[in-house]
């Protein structure tokens, strides 16, 4: 077992939640329907069971529960932690870190992969879901709360805010997961279909399985150039939207309001003019920047996905 794997601990010295005292190894293995590997999930970084870890993780579990159709045969959850999503310097320097509440995530770590699941700032699932091959990764590392990972690839990605209660056992869990030396095609953390699991083409903005429409970068600059915080509208990140449609009326308000000589200016006009386009301008520009950020995650065009099954595909492909 892989928690044989983890840790010196002796197998003797491991306590064992009450209720795995059931008879039934399909209850044991299973927490509200999903598998999970309890000798990992419950225990702390010196493998002994602790209720706090069990209450917190099965908490967590909850608010993912979709996750069962996405889980591999054979597929066990390991451990759960928030985290935030890998976000570029200059994204994070456009806002200031003033939406660093939309960058939360969950970070999944299975027997195959980690999952990393951008949420709200509740920790809801917003329907974007991207997996870390174990074998693409070069080496992984937990350094000040952040899980750095280095691909096979040569990209490096950071993924910061990791739960202070979660780090020491996920320092433990690290070096016995299952990397590979060699990969004929390593590829870094890919997306996949939130509605047929499908991993995505990083080409196109539409599943070449089920054909689910993500959001496009195109409409998202036609809604940017056409309304105050209209990309984040289309994205359906509405407290950005509101943040940043206030500050660009405000803005275009006060150049229209300065242009009809409502507000006295004299001379100067031209440079108050001037100052306030290219004010304008550096909002909306930094404001772009952060989208693209967003639209990298594939979010769904529709927010109701629909039901899909291979059947159906098979049916639509012979009519």
């Amino acid at each position: 077992m892989l928690v044989n794997a983890i840790g010196n601990a002796p197998q003797a010295q491991l306590v064992t939640p009450p209720e795995e005292t059931s008879s039934s190894p399909v209850l044991r293995e299973k927490v509200f329907g999903l598998p999970v590997d309890r000798e990992i999930l419950y225990t702390d970084h010196r493998n002994a069971y602790q209720a706090d870890i069990e209450k917190r993780q099965r908490k967590w579990i909850v608010k993912l529960s979709f996750l069962k159709p996405f889980l591999l045969s054979g597929e066990r959850i390991l451990r759960i932690t928030p985290a935030r999503s890998p976000i570029r310097w200059y994204e994070q320097l456009c806002t200031g870190g003033l939406f660093l509440g939309l960058e939360k995530a969950f970070l999944v770590f299975t027997s195959y992969r980690i999952l990393h699941i951008p949420t709200d700032s509740g920790y809801t699932y917003r329907q974007c879901i991207a997996q870390v091959r174990y074998r693409d990764i070069r080496s992984i590392g937990l350094r000040r709360g952040s899980l750095i990972i280095a691909y096979k690839n040569g990209r490096t990605e950071r993924f910061g805010g990791v739960a202070f209660r979660e780090r020491k056992k996920i320092r433990q869990l690290l070096p016995a997961l299952p990397l590979m030396k060699q990969v004929l095609q390593p590829v870094g953390r890919r997306y996949l279909c939130p509605r047929c699991t499908t991993v995505l083409s990083e080409r196109t903005m539409r599943c070449r399985r089920c054909e689910l429409v993500f959001k496009s970068k195109r409409m998202a600059g036609v809604m940017a150039l056409l309304f105050p915080g209209g990309a984040y509208f289309y994205l359906r990140l509405f407290y950005p939207g509101a943040v940043f449609f206030t500050l660009e009326a405000l803005l275009l308000g006060t150049i229209v309001a300065v242009q009809a000589s409502l507000i006295p200016s004299g001379a100067e006009q031209p440079f108050l003019l001037g100052g306030l386009v290219l004010i304008w301008a550096g909002i909306k520009a930094a404001g772009w920047l952060h989208v693209g950020h967003f639209l990298k995650q594939y979010i769904p065009r529709k927010s109701r996905l629909g039901q899909w099954s291979p059947s159906l595909a098979s049916q639509k492909a012979f009519s």
